[in-house]
């Protein structure tokens, strides 16, 4: 079978389904493990994910008054950002679009956003942002939802990637205007660029491709203490072969270190920064 060089819309979901029974080489011992149930539903839809945040359903009565109150710590830290109630606006608006609670991941990943928005480090709306590891397309969602970028390169593991985009997809049903596309080899990355797809997907096993990429920023939240270390210096040789004039800001928040399953320790200070 010949693999077309980008897949749109509802074909990007056939496409990687497809892919379910491929060992993913790049995959560590940690999703092996939360990825072991993983397996789609008679209608397509994905069932027994695990390891990368929640779904629950939205917040009614007490639990909704408690969560509020658990949560305003989070949102104290938000006023020191004038962008905080736009995103969170723009957070809980994707949350009710998608079916789920506004919980603490989310409103971590607005907390992102906003401190992201305050840096003044580049001209917003930016062409092109990388998030490499998502859970929901979270992320890649409030940056296109904010109008913090213009289109979102999605880096991540081929069944963690489906659960993005059928939740994307949930947003972008409301929007009447967002489209996501997989993209398999340069070629295919270049061309759904060039058509306009705002969010384009690539699996982890093509992370090789980000090098042909121009982006201001690339972000990764805890996903790459869940990757092996010949890995995660993959990602950052491909982020400094990217085209981007200046380089682009890597903005990293991972634990010092993690144990995975297999016992391999994940540290920090062990990716492959520049001494400087």
């Amino acid at each position: 079978m010949i693999m077309k060089q980008y897949y749109p819309g509802n074909d990007a979901l056939v496409f990687l389904s497809g892919q379910l029974d491929k060992d993913e080489s790049v995959s560590s011992s940690h999703w092996k493990h939360f990825h072991r149930d993983f397996r789609l539903g008679a209608d397509g839809t994905p069932e027994g994910f695990q390891g990368f945040g929640g779904a629950a359903r939205p917040y009614r009565g007490i639990r909704s008054i408690a969560h509020w109150i658990l949560q305003s710590p989070y949102r104290r830290l938000g006023r020191n950002f004038s962008s905080f109630e736009r995103i969170h606006r723009a957070g809980q608006a994707i949350a009710a679009a998608q079916g789920r609670a506004y919980d603490l991941d989310i409103l971590r990943q607005v907390l992102t956003v906003s401190f992201l928005t305050e840096q003044r480090l580049f001209t917003l709306p930016v062409e092109s942002a990388v998030v490499i590891g998502d859970g929901f397309a979270c992320m890649a969602t409030l940056l296109l939802a904010t109008g913090f970028a213009k289109r979102v390169f999605l880096v991540n593991l081929t069944k963690t990637l489906i659960v993005d985009l059928v939740y994307f997809e949930k947003w972008a049903r409301t929007t009447k205007a967002m489209q996501f596309a997989v993209a398999t080899d340069k070629p295919g990355l270049v061309q759904a660029a060039r058509s306009g797809f705002d969010l384009v997907g690539l699996q982890a096993s093509n992370q090789n491709l980000i090098s042909a990429l121009k982006a201001k920023v690339v972000i990764n939240i805890a996903s790459m203490q869940e990757m092996n270390q010949e890995i995660i210096a993959r990602y950052f040789k491909g982020m400094r072969a990217m085209k981007s004039i200046p380089a682009p800001y890597f903005y990293c928040c991972n634990r010092l270190e993690k144990k995975l399953p297999d016992g391999k320790l994940i540290r920090f200070v062990d990716y492959p920064w520049s001494p400087s």
